[in-house]
């Protein structure tokens, strides 16, 4: 078996919404408004996700698993599969790639999918849903997601830069190596136009240590705990986000 990556389309949708349930599945937050056995939280992904593929800046990677190459030649291999590229005309000019089809029978299996944003300079980030949109506490979801919005826009100060929405990996696959495909897709793309990374961490230790290996690094973090006030950087509570950002390194070949 090998890992292949494709960009997503509406077809994953589904695949898409039990992910994000399964992987913040033990996530606090994320259960108290987005419950994972609610039918309003299965409908809010699924209209988000349906929403957002039409974002020309929304870019969404799909991994599968498929055969390992000794047993089908024709399949790409991790280090010469075509990637997705960016489609927005801001960006650098390489043609987008047709997405790769899942197999008939079946053997192209869903392992796990990302959402990455293109950001140019001077964007204001979209609002939040309205109140009676979220599945459950709509004021603990306005207040703890609108605090990763204003932290987000006050951290890049209008840079353009790609953003790491969401990486989600289904449970049986985690550790297998989907999750820093999905990350470095973004990295390059960030390496390539010379600019910022940015993203928001949960609480999960193993996933900042990926981030960082990737060159993350933490620049800020707030505390929440049990509807307190969000504190200032550095002080311990119950549940602690990391706002991670990410510099440019140098590609060959851009001048530098």
């Amino acid at each position: 078996m090998h890992l292949h990556l494709r960009p997503g389309n509406e077809a994953d949708v589904p695949n898409f919404v039990s992910t994000v349930l399964a992987a913040f599945s033990t996530n606090p937050i994320h259960q108290r408004c987005l419950p994972r056995d609610s039918d309003k939280a299965h409908a809010f992904w699924r209209d988000a996700f349906t929403e957002e593929l039409k974002d020309p800046n929304a870019y969404f990677l799909v991994v599968e698993a498929q055969p390992s190459p000794s047993d089908s030649p024709s399949q790409p291999t991790l280090g010469s599969q075509t990637q997705p590229q960016p489609k927005s005309s801001s960006q650098p000019e390489t043609p987008e790639p047709k997405a790769q089809k899942v197999d008939e029978d079946g053997e192209g299996v869903f392992v796990g999918f990302a959402k990455w944003n293109y950001i140019p300079a001077d964007t204001v980030l979209p609002p939040l849903p309205d109140d009676d949109a979220w599945p459950a506490e709509p004021k603990l979801a306005t207040y703890f997601f609108g605090m990763l919005n204003e932290r987000h826009a006050g951290i890049m100060g209008g840079r353009e830069h790609w953003y790491l929405e969401l990486v989600c990996t289904k449970p049986e696959y985690m550790g297998r190596g989907a999750g820093k495909l999905l990350v470095n897709w973004g990295c390059q793309r960030a390496d390539e136009r010379g600019v910022e990374a940015y993203l928001d961490s949960t609480p999960d230790a193993s996933a900042r240590g990926v981030y960082e290996k990737f060159g993350f690094r933490t620049v800020e973090s707030a505390s929440f705990d049990e509807g307190r006030a969000l504190e200032v950087d550095g002080v311990q509570g119950g549940y602690v986000t990391c706002f991670m950002l990410r510099s440019p390194m140098h590609v060959r070949g851009t001048g530098d």
